[in-house]
């Protein structure tokens, strides 16, 4: 069987697939999801070993040589000094190197990040994205997805409505 692709996950994704009930779906599919041992830590935080737990089929990339902390912390100072001057986390910045590294999607709902791997020339995808993507490959029918950007607005308020709205409506005008 193929790889579908392969997909770096910031934990603000990995938390919206959890809790909207599709990150089971993505692990049973043959997708290579990759992440970093950064993004792993900010899942240990209370109330999220449930989700450590559902992750199993991921590879997660350490960062514990100096050599590799280094060179993300280079990344975020010149990302610091850079005209737009972003100001990224060390964990942002672990994925978007990784996703760099891999070629690989970058999935992701922190704005700056997003902005900063466009720059850069990565393949960006939100939860959004994701949800729309499983439809398409038809790995969720509509309803679900619906039901799924429903559930998303009430548990991410991060996420603007109007952006969810947008994506209910062009999936309602689909054919069945």
């Amino acid at each position: 069987m193929e790889i579908k692709q392969i997909v770096i996950y910031d934990a603000n994704i990995i938390i919206d697939l959890h809790k909207i009930g599709l990150l089971h779906i993505i692990q049973q599919e043959n997708v290579q999801v990759h992440t970093t041992s950064l993004v792993i830590t900010e899942l240990k935080k209370p109330n999220r070993e449930e989700v450590k737990r559902l992750l199993p089929s991921m590879t997660i990339h350490s960062y514990d040589l100096l050599e590799q902390y280094t060179t993300i912390i280079r990344i975020q100072d010149e990302l610091r000094q850079s005209r737009d001057r972003y100001n990224l986390s060390l964990t942002d910045v672990s994925v978007l190197h990784l996703a760099s590294k891999l070629s690989a999607t970058l999935c992701t709902g922190d704005g700056n990040l997003r902005k900063v791997a466009h720059k850069r020339g990565i393949d960006v995808r939100g939860t959004i994205g994701i949800i729309l993507q499983l439809y398409n490959e038809h790995l969720i029918n509509k309803d679900a997805a619906i039901q799924s950007l429903k559930l998303l607005n009430e548990t991410n308020p991060r996420i603007a409505p109007h952006l969810i709205d947008d994506a209910i409506e062009n999936l309602s005008s689909l054919p069945d």
